[in-house]
């Protein structure tokens, strides 16, 4: 007696893997493309911490679209590092002000200040990585954020203008890709289940 199984229909299969693969260029393709506006937004952030006149535009635009000024947590980064400086300086100097005394007693008083300065050194480079971490993260955050964010602030500058119309069709891209992401997430199951 002939046994009836449920097969699966090979083009289903092949059609779904097809939608499989355009899933995965659809999502390769949002990702390069938000790379690329996210890296251009940095790179103007980066440029208005040396620019006070883009860092007020960029500033302006933010208050303008109710949201907080980007550079913010990056201006508190840059303090904590000048004070992280300072230490170092202070350190240093008091290093130097100290007399190396003669005798027993002053080699081991000049070699435990020594350990000392080298503790508090090996502090301050610990302190000063975390800081500068939590800045480049800053930075990063900031361009993420001008991107995604302050797209509708009105711009002035040449450079703010030609990032605006970029952010704008990175932004018709993801909601194109969002739309057809959603349609294939719907077909791909139809396609590859049983009978």
């Amino acid at each position: 007696k002939a046994q009836l199984k449920a097969y699966k229909c090979l083009g289903g299969l092949a059609l779904a893997q097809t939608l499989k693969t355009r899933l995965e260029q659809i999502q390769a393709d949002q990702s390069q493309r938000q790379e690329v506006v996210f890296a251009k937004g940095v790179e103007l952030i980066e440029k208005g911490l040396e620019d006070a006149t883009l860092k007020r535009e960029i500033t302006r635009g933010a208050k303008t679209a109710d949201h907080e000024d980007p550079f913010t947590p990056i201006d508190a980064a840059d303090a904590e590092l000048a004070a992280i400086e300072q230490e170092r300086a202070e350190i240093d100097q008091e290093r130097q002000s100290n007399p190396k005394g003669g005798g027993l007693f002053g080699k081991l008083k000049a070699a435990a200040g020594a350990a000392g300065a080298a503790a508090s050194g090996a502090k301050l480079k610990f302190k000063e990585n975390q800081a500068r971490s939590r800045r480049q993260a800053a930075v990063q955050s900031a361009g993420q954020y001008l991107a995604e964010e302050c797209t509708d602030a009105p711009w002035r500058t040449p450079e703010l203008i030609q990032f605006r119309r970029q952010a704008a069709i990175l932004e018709a891209f993801v909601d194109a890709y969002a739309t057809e992401a959603a349609r294939l997430q719907k077909q791909i199951p139809l396609l590859t289940q049983d009978p």
